[in-house]
This record gives C-alpha cells, sequence and structure tokens, in this order.
C-alpha cells in the first residue's frame, strides 16, 4: 500500500497525485485531504485560515435563507462509481443521509487555492455535472470573484458573476430559495 502521512503533507505546497485503490484510499489517515479520482489519490495540502473561514462564509450564506436544507463543510461526495470528490462546502436536502456518499448535493462548492486551481476550474466541474449536482460555486480569493454555475444538463451555465466591480447578488437554489451574496463579505475578515 502507498503510504503517506499526515506529516509528511504538513508543509505541502502543490497537489500530489498518488496511484492507490479504493480500499487503500479508504485507510488514509483522516488529516489527510485527499480526494479518489479512477485509481489516484489527489492529496491537497491543509487548507489556509482565510480558505477554510470563506468556506464557513458560504455555508452561513446558505443556512440563513434556504428551507430544508442541510449545509457542511469537507464531505465527501460520490460522483462516479470511480470519484470520490471533497468540495469545500457542500448543500444536501435535509433529509440526506450525510454518511452515505451517494446522496446527491444540491450545490458543491471551491475555494480556489493557488495549488488546486486547475483541479477546481476545469478537472472537478465536468465530474460535478456528470453526478447532476445543481449548482457548481467557485470562489477565487486571488481574483476577488464568486462564480455561481448552473448545471444545464450538458454544461454548466453561469448564474451569477460577482467580484469587487458588482459585489452583490443572488442565486436561486431551486425549490429552497433565494440567497443573497456578496463578495465583500464573503472574502474579508
Amino acid at each position: 500500500m502507498p503510504t503517506i502521512t499526515a506529516e509528511e503533507i504538513r508543509d505541502l505546497d502543490r497537489v500530489l497525485r498518488i496511484p492507490m485503490s479504493l480500499d487503500e484510499w479508504w485507510e488514509l489517515d483522516e488529516d489527510i485531504r485527499a480526494e479518489w479520482v479512477d485509481g489516484v489519490a489527489i492529496v491537497s495540502p491543509h487548507a489556509s485560515g482565510q480558505h477554510q473561514w470563506i468556506a464557513q462564509q458560504l455555508v452561513q450564506a446558505v443556512l440563513g435563507p434556504l428551507d430544508e436544507i442541510r449545509a457542511v463543510v469537507e464531505v465527501e461526495v460520490d460522483v462516479s462509481p470511480t470519484k470520490y470528490r471533497r468540495p469545500d462546502f457542500a448543500v444536501f436536502d435535509r433529509g440526506a443521509d450525510l454518511s452515505n456518499r451517494q446522496s446527491t448535493a444540491l450545490v458543491v462548492g471551491e475555494v480556489i487555492s493557488p495549488s488546486s486551481r486547475t483541479e477546481d476550474r476545469f478537472r472537478k466541474a465536468p465530474d460535478y455535472l456528470e453526478a447532476g449536482i445543481g449548482q457548481y460555486w467557485l470562489v477565487d480569493p486571488v481574483e476577488r470573484s464568486v462564480t455561481v454555475l448552473i448545471n444545464a444538463g450538458e454544461s454548466w451555465d453561469v448564474a451569477l458573476e460577482l467580484d469587487d466591480g458588482h459585489p452583490t447578488g443572488s442565486v436561486d437554489v431551486v425549490g429552497h430559495g433565494t440567497v443573497e451574496l456578496d463578495v465583500v463579505a464573503i472574502l474579508d475578515a
């Protein structure tokens, strides 16, 4: 079994790709931030405090106005038989069994880090689309932007783009309500 410890990735500054079986991936130390895609563990550096704070701001943004939902950070999402992703935050129906990774998320979101920019922007989007997830939110602290993508079946449609020049807007999470988003509130401590 390929071995990697939390200590070995403590100072990691880039994403590592380590071939391993799904069983080996399940046995990784829970302190290791890793997704599993097509026989490869994608190990990410630990999230910074700012990264975690932004994910929490997104959870708070949806908890108040949306009805009958659960919003969580850092949960594995089964996007196909060969792929488990771990978005920075996810929104599920209130009745979803979060211990069952088969539950389909309504919304997933990624806080883009320098080490995961390509993974978050280009590799995860098709996986989330194929899994039937309704919305994909991308928050980029460097570009100071929030982009909300809506699943249009064969592709993602842009529902909302916010930045410092256009800092506020709203997005409808079908069947659950409308969320008001504010770039400044999400990104600034």
